[in-house]
């Protein structure tokens, strides 16, 4: 029977990760006024270096908390499960295979903590599982909630760590005097920008040149040597010029 294939807990299970009071007070200070600027926390009151040995050492210590042990978790599902007539009647094959069940549920991304895995089948026996009906056996769904209940709080102070670590010092507030002349600085540039980008669109006309402009500007043997030009009112008409390279 189901009684004979489940060995009981033996010596102490990971313990629930503790509150770290030193730690939660540095990172409210840290996040108070804070800000993010392209993904990165800016912080007006960054961590002192011991802070931040407090906060590694912090962090380090919930990483950990967080390993996923499947022989753990199973003694820990099957010695909840045992607490219910209909488990401890079962054939042992057919209860193996509830509780890989349960494990492969628990492992699915992102692995629930062998911790909250206890915690979650403790709370259970003892009657304190919030949501749970005594009356019946949790579903894999039903076990997986609660455990992620407790081990998503980790795993936030995890996610609030990191950003701490990884920001920066906020560059101090723009005083009044600083913002108008920034706002007239950008006023001034607009114009000018305005402006140019007139004088690239206007048209761009040329004056017209007569025969005679022509021949001032060329010299007259030069302009008596072009054969192919007309003479209209005793005006040449423009010709075509082409300078050959040498």
């Amino acid at each position: 029977m189901a009684n004979d294939l489940i060995e009981r807990p033996h010596g102490a299970y990971l313990s629930v990760p503790q509150r770290d009071d030193r730690a939660d007070v540095i990172l409210r200070m840290c996040k108070n006024n804070s800000y993010r600027q392209f993904g990165t926390l800016m912080m007006e009151t960054v961590p002192s270096e011991d802070q931040r040995e407090v906060l590694v050492r912090r962090r380090a210590e919930l990483v950990a908390s967080l390993t996923h042990d499947r022989k753990m978790i199973g003694e820990s599902v099957g010695e909840m499960l045992l607490g219910y007539a209909k488990y401890r009647e079962m054939e042992a094959k057919e209860f193996r295979s509830t509780i890989t069940h349960f494990v492969r549920e628990f492992g699915l991304p992102p692995a629930v903590p062998t911790w909250a895995v206890w915690k979650a089948c403790s709370d259970i026996r003892m009657g304190t599982a919030e949501d749970i009906d005594l009356a019946f056996p949790p579903s894999t769904m039903a076990l997986r909630r609660l455990c992620d209940s407790y081990a998503w709080a980790v795993r936030g102070e995890l996610c609030v760590l990191n950003d701490v670590l990884a920001g920066r010092k906020a560059s101090p507030p723009i005083s009044a005097a600083d913002h108008e002349r920034i706002k007239l600085g950008l006023r001034a540039l607009a114009d000018e920008l305005a402006a140019a980008n007139a004088a690239r669109d206007a048209p761009d006309i040329a004056p017209s040149l007569t025969a005679e402009d022509l021949k001032a500007m060329v010299g007259e043997d030069a302009w008596d040597a072009i054969p192919s030009a007309p003479v209209r009112a005793g005006k040449r008409a423009v010709p075509d010029l082409q300078v050959s390279g040498r």
